[in-house]
């Protein structure tokens, strides 16, 4: 989904960062960085027709939520160095 996300214009870019084994309290954060700067919000509407067209493919017999949970959200303001 976040890559139509980016080819609909919603995204500028989305990352996932793994953490190393026992250095961190999370297994991974997946990262986006929106066009609009109301974030989400913003573009709710358009995602959840992104969502509704979503083929899902589980991982090994698995969905996204038998593999883990969300637990928490961040807003980050990208800051230019010169």
């Amino acid at each position: 989904m976040d890559r139509a996300a980016i080819s609909a214009g919603l995204f500028t870019h989305a990352v996932v960062h793994v953490a190393d084994v026992g250095e961190a309290d999370f297994d991974f954060i997946v990262e986006v960085g929106y066009v609009d700067p109301g974030g989400y919000e913003a573009i709710a509407d358009q995602f959840e027709t992104i969502r509704r067209a979503h083929v899902t493919r589980p991982v090994d017999g698995l969905l996204l939520r038998d593999l883990g949970e969300i637990v928490g959200e961040r807003r980050f303001t990208p800051q230019a160095w010169a």
